[in-house]
């Protein structure tokens, strides 16, 4: 290989891509949206996960290991822990999340965290300023010497309204309290989320009202310390373990969303290809002097895939940009769904970083040189007499390739224990296989001219660039595939999430704790609370539910007791396998257990399978009775009676609970009169809480709903840039047509026919495409991602709609080149063709 020669020829190329502008910006164009979403999706989705890791482990600081039980533990186990051998420090901890005020009266989570002053500073991992700050006005023995005080950040007083030393009204799991503040200018104080509140042990334990017991004992082992001691209902567990939970959760949808992103630079790719079929053409007696002036094919395959690299380089900085734009507008999307799905975050403002900028530029060049290797090994490979004479033309992709892609696609699917991965491979096959096949489709369809002149004239033109065409619309079918897809999965799952909701909430009203939400793992109701709605005129009976984790590491799940009031005298309980509600609930009665569908997927477990819990006097087993349709809990939980329950797993507190009522009594009258007399706890009636579903299904789904219309802009880019390739291509053909003495309006008409064409052969497969696809993602990805099974359920309107939106789009993509050539004059659409 002679660098200088390469050096030469790649000069040839530039120069030329520089004279034709509108090509080489098409070029770009394609790449760079497809990397632009890629960045936007990667920057917005790892930025609202990270900050979420990030405020699960805010003053974690220095333990490596957390004592915690189902009930809060004695202040005075801290002496036998101190004793244990290999704990090098330990430390009692009180939280609580606390309910404030903002300015505008909106609610403010405020999280306090109690611990022993002496104990602390090894444990917690406070940011400079706050320790330079403590050291200063001397915190701790301030916080140990004044009772009820509480140090909190100054942004957070400033949230509230006070000033420095104001007294804070909040809500706690006990009523309001009257909480002593001291400001501190802290960092990792204020911008956790919620806030924190740093108060003395007995200041926190006295405020919860928890006497002499802590919720948690945060330890330092060393790294060859012995097995701890554990007492009767304690487990030890990472301090980060939320997290690292929410890092196996996250990874599903976490791949979901990167999976659009490769999708994108797919179309992207495709656009490239398509400007490269265009370039080999128009090129040809250029590329065919350079070969008669001694470029031999191996340079000049180089130096088109050389020029390629540098286009591809070009696209992919500039989407770099565009896609850190898009990303800011994406990431309160994806913060929503990640707070619906695994807890509350803020949202976080995106930055590129080095791993996503090269990613982005690797993914974006390389995609751009794979898609021009065919068309730039087409034109190598020629000799250079007939490069240098005729053009000739680029066939589509051969159907083989079709076979191989459906092939590839369904190798993938036919494991049924392969990861959420391989089925996105199988939607990524199955998009390939569309777009090959496009140009076969539409050979067939413009193979006969019709008698319309127009027409017939648009025909011949699609037909002899069949292979440039074909792929253009592939461009156009696989984004328009994709949206159908995504409409037609999450219609789907709407539908069927807001079916179940009718028909399992069967109660008229729901009650849980006011800070549920803030705190699962303690907030619970009172039996006297409970006991004292049942003699209430109107209730028929309240109901139960008693919820606790079965923590076995990764096959963690929850596990559920209940007298199971609602579905005996309602039938609210959509059973899938194990026979009928009433037979189950008797199972249940003597003894077994009913598994949730997403339970049943994880664990392989169906009726008349073992089930093992770790009940508080050791392992003990039950039957599997049945699997029950379930959509509250992603990772699944076990049902069992609440007389089993407890003897399992000894007393524990109500997590939530229902009540029926009869039948004249207005239950969302009767939850206004209840939620005024018992402001700790909160009421919804049964309209209100399916409201509430619907809500949060949104919420889940709300970056969905912003990927729909991310894929619905590439199908529309794709149309114009298509379209555009197509019309560069064949500018001398327009010019003759306009010599000849073709009016403007009869220009018009053959553009628009000719989109009209790519757009309906392209809308055509879509269609089915895109229902393939949403089998996929309803049967399999979803299935595998969340263990979640409903029906597949087509609504015209919506995929109607899309195919309509992209027809208008496409009409006024075809106007573009129409305004092109009413402003170019003859003579230069002449000289286009030499």
């Amino acid at each position: 290989m002679n660098a200088g020669r390469l050096r030469t020829v790649l000069g040839v190329l530039l120069a030329d891509a520089r004279r034709h502008k509108l090509q080489t910006a098409a070029t770009c164009l394609g790449v760079a949206v497809g990397v632009a979403v890629i960045v936007a999706i990667r920057l917005a989705s790892e930025s609202a996960l990270g900050h979420f890791k990030d405020t699960v482990r805010t003053l974690t600081g220095q333990a490596t290991h957390e004592l915690v039980a189902r009930q809060p533990l004695p202040a005075a186990r801290l002496t036998t822990l101190l004793a244990s051998p290999g704990v090098r420090a330990a430390q009692p901890v009180v939280t609580s999340t606390l309910l404030a005020r903002d300015v505008d009266d909106e609610p403010l989570p405020l999280r306090l965290v109690g611990v022993d002053p002496f104990l602390a500073p090894e444990f917690l991992d406070l940011d400079e300023t706050t320790v330079e700050a403590a050291a200063e006005i001397g915190l701790f023995l301030q916080l140990m010497q004044e009772p009820g005080l509480v140090a909190v950040a100054q942004r957070t007083l400033d949230a509230v309204g006070l000033p420095d030393g104001g007294t804070l009204t909040v809500r706690g799991p006990h009523g309001e309290l009257a909480l002593r503040t001291v400001g501190v200018d802290s960092p990792s104080l204020g911008e956790a989320d919620p806030p924190f509140a740093l108060a003395d042990l007995a200041t926190a334990q006295e405020l919860l009202h928890l006497g002499e017991r802590v919720t948690r004992f945060e330890l330092v082992l060393e790294d060859d310390a012995p097995a701890l001691a554990l007492e009767a209902g304690e487990r030890l567990q990472r301090p980060d373990r939320r997290g690292e939970r929410a890092d196996s959760m996250t990874e599903a949808f976490r791949l979901n969303l990167m999976c659009l992103g490769f999708l994108a630079v797919l179309v992207g790719a495709f656009l490239a290809y398509n400007m490269a079929q265009f370039a080999v053409v128009r090129r040809r007696p250029l590329l065919g002097r350079l070969r008669c002036l001694g470029c031999n094919a191996g340079d000049l395959l180089r130096a088109v895939l050389l020029e390629a690299a540098v286009l591809g380089g070009v696209g992919s900085l500039l989407g770099l940009g565009l896609g850190t734009l898009l990303s800011r507008l994406l990431v309160e999307d994806v913060a929503r769904t990640v707070s619906t799905l695994y807890g509350r975050i803020s949202t976080p403002v995106p930055e590129l970083d080095p791993l996503t900028a090269g990613l982005a530029l690797a993914v974006g060049t390389l995609a751009t040189v794979a898609a021009t290797w065919t068309p730039a090994r087409s034109a190598a490979r020629t000799p250079p007499a007939l490069v240098a004479g005729r053009r000739r033309l680029i066939e589509p992709l051969p159907a083989r390739w079709t076979v191989f892609a459906l092939l590839f696609g369904s190798a993938a699917l036919l494991l049924p224990r392969s990861a959420v991965v391989l089925p996105a491979v199988a939607v990524l096959g199955t998009l390939l296989a569309a777009a090959a096949a496009l140009p076969h489709l539409l050979g067939r369809v413009v193979r006969r001219s019709p008698r319309l002149p127009v027409l017939a004239l648009a025909f011949g033109r699609i037909h002899r660039s069949l292979g440039r065409a074909g792929s253009a619309a592939g461009a156009l079918a696989m984004p328009l595939a994709m949206t159908i897809a995504i409409l037609v999965m999450v219609g789907s799952f709407r539908a069927e999430v807001s079916s179940w909701s009718q028909a399992i909430l069967g109660a008229d009203i729901y009650l849980s704790p006011r800070f549920v939400e803030l705190q699962p793992e303690v907030a619970r109701l009172p039996e006297a609370l409970l006991d004292e709605l049942e003699e209430l005129p109107g209730v028929t009976a309240v109901d139960r539910l008693r919820l606790l984790e079965e923590d076995q590491g990764p096959r963690g799940f929850l596990v559920a007791g209940s007298p199971l009031a609602t579905p005996r005298a309602r039938g609210s309980l959509r059973v899938l396998s194990g026979g009928t509600v009433e037979e189950l609930l008797a199972r249940l009665d003597e003894g077994d257990a009913m598994v949730s569908e997403p339970l049943s997927r994880r664990l392989d477990l169906g009726p008349g399978d073992t089930l093992t819990l770790q009940g508080q006097d050791g392992p003990v087993e039950r039957t599997v009775a049945g699997v029950f349709q379930d959509f509250s809990y992603d990772r699944g939980y076990a049902m069992l009676s609440e007389a089993d329950f407890l003897s399992i797993y000894g007393e524990t507190g109500v997590r939530s609970g229902a009540l029926l009522l009869e039948p004249d009594v207005d239950g969302r009258e009767l939850a206004r009169q209840l939620t005024d007399r018992y402001p700790d706890v909160e009421f919804r009636d049964v309209a209100r809480l399916r409201e509430e579903v619907i809500v949060a299904f949104d919420d889940t789904f709300a970056i969905t709903y912003v990927l729909q219309a991310i894929s619905t802009a590439l199908a529309l880019v794709g149309i114009l840039t298509a379209l555009l390739c197509l019309h560069l291509e064949r500018r001398a053909e327009l010019g003759v047509l306009r010599a000849l003495g073709a009016r403007h309006r009869t220009v018009g008409q053959l553009l628009l026919s000719e989109a009209l064409v790519l757009l309906g052969s392209a809308g055509v497969l879509a269609v089915p495409t895109g229902l393939a696809l949403a089998w996929i993602l309803v049967s399999v990805v979803n299935t595998r991602s969340f263990g979640w099974s409903f029906p597949m359920q087509v609504e015209a309107g919506p995929v109607a709609g899309l195919l309509g939106l992209a027809l208008v789009a496409g009409l006024l993509a075809g106007c573009v080149p129409w305004w092109m050539v009413r402003r170019a004059a003859v003579a230069d659409l002449l000289e286009d063709g030499r």
